[in-house]
């Protein structure tokens, strides 16, 4: 792998590689004019998970 972002159809086909690590940097709230507040956040599956 070249480069830390990957497409969605390389990060399908890896998600039971033992060796991928993800960090899911997902935002609980987006501020903006309006604040959207996601009631279920949903992750990456095996991610670890940062809220910024």
């Amino acid at each position: 792998m070249a480069s830390p972002l990957v497409t969605t159809d390389w990060l399908q086909e890896n998600l039971d590689n033992e060796r991928l690590v993800l960090i899911d940097a997902s935002m609980a709230t987006v501020i903006g004019k309006e604040p959207i507040v996601y009631d279920h956040p949903v992750w990456i599956p095996g991610s670890f998970q940062i809220d910024l």
